[in-house]
């Protein structure tokens, strides 16, 4: 009869053990899994504020964007309306006007400006682009200056000055970019940009690109 108790005390033992022992497992197993979840949590909690962040950043980089998109389209408004204003004593069809992705373009046919066909400035020509840089003063970022002959070639009294077409053109952007200077149109953002030709059909004109400040 001992041996029977003990060896249903075995068992039990043994039944025990083979409950326990997975069951410790498991719990292990969960414990485990709950803290994984947890960490999960957490990084998700961490992503979604950093995800808010960035929209928050976003939001404010639009803004920002359309600040400055609606505060250069009001400058090319304002610019226009000055550059219009001085104009208005030029001979037909000597500046025109035109409103650009990036600014505002003016165009000043060459007999507007130079004298004789060639670079040197006339008293006209001095006088409208003195104006016209007042009219600029600080309110663009960047003014591109190019002469682009068009169909034009060199006068033959100035072939000895001017090899070429190309040489013109880059004497009078530089003729353009001095006055300009001198008249209040920060040198930084003044850049002029030589062309060659003759090429097209047109005639020689001086494009000014104004990109407005923001």
């Amino acid at each position: 009869m001992l041996v029977a108790v003990a060896l249903g005390a075995a068992g039990l033992g043994f039944a025990v053990f083979a409950y326990v022992v997975p069951y410790r497992k498991a719990a292990r197993d969960l414990k485990m899994a709950r803290g994984e979840l947890m960490g999960a949590k957490a990084e998700a909690a961490g992503r979604e504020r950093e995800l808010s962040s960035l929209r928050g950043e976003l939001s404010h980089a639009q803004q920002a964007a359309g600040d400055v998109v609606a505060n250069v389209r009001s400058q090319t408004h304002v610019l226009r309306l000055s550059l219009q204003e001085q104009s208005k004593s030029a001979p037909p069809g000597s500046v025109d006007l035109r409103l650009e992705p990036r600014g505002l373009e003016v165009r000043l046919a060459d007999s507007y400006l130079f004298a004789d066909g060639g670079a040197q400035l006339s008293d006209t020509g001095a006088s409208a682009l003195r104006a016209l840089g007042r009219s600029i003063g600080n309110g663009a970022s960047r003014v591109i200056i190019t002469a682009p002959m068009g169909k034009a070639t060199v006068p033959a009294e100035l072939a000895a000055k001017f090899a070429s077409p190309q040489a013109l053109s880059a004497e009078r952007v530089r003729a353009v970019h001095k006055i300009l200077a001198q008249s209040v149109v920060a040198v930084g953002v003044l850049w002029g940009v030589s062309t060659g030709g003759p090429a097209g059909d047109r005639a020689a004109v001086v494009d000014l690109e104004i990109t407005p400040s923001n």
